[in-house]
């Protein structure tokens, strides 16, 4: 064999050797073992073992897709061993670039940008105007929002990232810092508040919620000092455009080694509810925010407002030293009136507030009346009648006073719990005085059953008429007990009135059942008893013992209105003329007074004359009220009708007179 046979043989000896050894060594330096061949790769690798990438070779992110790509990858891997051997490499720890291209590789997030929105811990998301579109001025990347390591976990989410780049240095009118981009309202049975009369109305969260933002992300000069010393660069700090490039676009740099972090987060319900106020009113509103927060009283459980509970503070309802339509205008605190009711929860909240405000009113009336009582027996008691009773005293007094000062609106559940409390303390009170049993109290909504009573707190309080008649909510709902959905629904219309007029006569109705319970006007008139009207003498029916069921109430046990007919039953035909004779008289007293009454100005009249033609005026409404044309007591209302006739004609002025 030749010399030069030998030589190409052993070149190409050499070089096969050199591509098997170059290729074996790039098999193995493939493998992600390898990786921990340098000790500082340790902490990256084991949190890659616990990553969702685990079973996808480090080698295949780190290197573009191509073998340009594998090759420049390999000598920059080069690079860093012999640096890493040598001791001489420059950083403290290691440097990763990973390009888009890796992640949307064919096989692997290709489809990520076209899948639209996402859910990532309950917020929306979209990779495609992210990676597609300028955000802020600024091109993003894969690794823009996703870390190579984030507290142990290999390229997750930096949420902190989100919040700087949503957040930082946000507008009023700044898109990218509306809740709505990100969270749909709440839904579901596990929601506190309906949220959509809030959408409707388009309140914005932050109303009801405050500031949802901890830290400014701020980046101070010094920061820059960890990674540049020359002056060229430093000197470029406030160039934000350049720094965003250079960082974000072309190199992939934390956003926290620069930025101080920013957290999106709720506050503590406590810190919400008292914000920095007390800075300066040293708990001027301490009795509010106790009685909002559901604590504070010494003799009942907490119950904290649901609004409380979700999340909602002072200026949800109240504007804190700021303007705002339909608040104040002058940039002060405003009280908060039914105008801020409707403002989330639409119309009709205002009629709740007042029906909270007149049901408060009344009840703080009587524990105020029955503490005075029990105070005044606690004076006159023996010493040591006193001493066992003081502490409850005390209690009474205190939860009476947290209510007062604190404002039953703020928790009117709470509240009542609170003055129910108080009042079960001053009858412990009274009996260890040995003092007479307290005025019973109406204990509200203990026995409203249902969720209704969560809003229509001292509903017992509120009267009205159905049908004609007068109705107690009292008599119904507390005494009663009857469930809310005796008479309303919520199946079309909120508390839509569904009880029927022979609904309430089915009950009413019953042989047992008291006339003068609904009838309230009818029944005075004819008993003269504590009669809305100045009259003397009982109807002449009632003296003769004759019951309202014998007139009204027909063979089958229905109740009907009375006619002429009706009156024969009893008495000779002429009675029928009788009833049409005496309602027509009455009839015609009244619309002469009415008429009258028209031809007054009573705001000219003085004191006198003013309350004669209020009196006049009421006798009218009255009459007209009770429906039988005074035949419920015809003598006496007639002779009234006689007198106000008189009355009413030296109102009128001289220029004429009633016809």
């Amino acid at each position: 064999m030749r010399w030069y046979t030998k030589l190409a043989i052993a070149v190409a000896g050499g070089v096969l050797a050199v591509v098997l050894l170059t290729g074996g060594a790039v098999l193995y330096t493939n493998r992600s073992d390898f990786c921990v061949t340098c000790h500082y790769m340790q902490p990256y690798y084991d949190a890659w073992l616990q990553s969702s990438h685990r079973d996808v070779p480090c080698a295949q992110c780190h290197y573009a897709p191509g073998a340009t790509s594998i090759i420049k990858g390999k000598i920059r891997d080069l690079n860093q061993l012999v640096k890493y051997a040598t001791n001489t490499y420059r950083r403290s720890k290691p440097w990763a670039e990973i390009e888009d291209a890796s992640c949307l590789r064919e096989g692997c997030h290709d489809t990520r940008v076209l899948e639209g929105q996402v859910e990532f811990r309950g917020v929306k998301f979209d990779h495609g105007p992210h990676l597609t579109q300028m955000r802020r001025g600024k091109k993003l990347r894969c690794t823009s929002c996703h870390s190579q390591i984030v507290q142990g976990e290999h390229m997750s989410v930096t949420s902190t990232t989100c919040v700087l780049c949503h957040f930082k240095e946000r507008g009023e009118t700044d898109r990218t810092a509306s809740c709505t981009l990100c969270h749909d309202p709440p839904q579901g049975a596990d929601v506190k508040f309906d949220h959509t009369g809030i959408t409707q109305h388009d309140v914005e969260c932050r109303t009801c919620h405050g500031d949802m933002i901890v830290g400014d992300g701020d980046v101070p000069r010094e920061q820059c000092y960890a990674c540049h010393y020359e002056r060229e660069r430093l000197d470029q700090y406030d160039n934000h455009e350049l720094m965003h490039r250079k960082h974000i676009t072309e190199n992939k740099i934390e956003c926290e080694r620069c930025h101080y972090p920013m957290a999106h987060k709720q506050k503590s319900a406590e810190q919400r509810t008292k914000p920095d106020c007390n800075t300066c009113h040293l708990e001027y509103h301490n009795a509010q925010v106790q009685l909002f927060a559901g604590n504070g009283g010494l003799a009942a459980d907490s119950l904290a407002n649901p609004m409380f509970e979700s999340g909602l503070s002072c200026q949800s309802c109240h504007r804190f030293h700021e303007a705002a339509p339909g608040f104040a205008e002058n940039g002060t605190s405003t009280h908060a009136g039914s105008e801020a009711c409707e403002a989330c929860h639409g119309e009709g909240y205002a009629r709740i507030l007042a029906e909270w405000k007149n049901a408060s009113a009344k009840q703080e009336g009587f524990i105020e009346s029955t503490l005075t009582q029990v105070e005044q027996a606690f004076v006159e008691a023996p010493l040591e009648r006193q001493q066992m009773s003081e502490a409850a005293l005390e209690v009474a007094r205190h939860d009476y006073l947290l209510v007062k000062h604190g404002k039953s609106v703020h928790n009117m559940r709470y509240a009542n719990r609170l003055m129910v409390a108080a009042y079960d303390s001053l009858q412990t009170v009274m009996d260890r005085l040995g003092g007479a049993p307290l005025p019973e109290m109406i204990r509200l909504g203990d026995k409203t059953p249902g969720e209704c009573s969560n809003c229509h707190v001292g509903i017992e309080y509120v009267d009205t008429d159905v049908f004609g008649i007068h109705f107690e909510h009292e008599r119904h709902v507390y005494l009663q007990g009857l469930p809310c959905t005796t008479c309303h629904s919520n199946m079309r219309r909120h508390g839509e009135l569904v009880v029927t007029r022979q609904d309430c006569l089915s009950c009413h109705h019953k042989p047992e059942a008291s006339c003068g319970s609904c009838h309230k006007i009818q029944d005075r008139l004819r008993r003269a008893e504590d009669p809305p009207l100045p009259i003397e003498g009982p109807d002449m029916m009632e003296e003769a013992g004759v019951h309202c069921n014998d007139c009204h109430e027909n063979e089958d046990g229905t109740i009907t209105k009375v006619t002429a007919l009706r009156c024969v039953n009893c008495h000779d035909a002429d009675y029928a003329e009788i009833l049409d004779d005496w309602q027509a008289e009455t009839r015609g007293k009244v619309e002469v007074i009415e008429r009258d009454l028209l031809r007054i100005d009573s705001a000219a009249l003085d004191p006198a004359g003013r309350q004669r033609y209020d009196e006049i005026a009421a006798a009218v409404r009255i009459i007209r009220a009770d429906k039988s044309d005074g035949v419920h007591n015809h003598e006496a209302i007639n002779e009234l009708l006689d007198r106000r006739v008189s009355e009413v004609r030296e109102l009128v002025p001289e220029s004429g007179g009633s016809r």
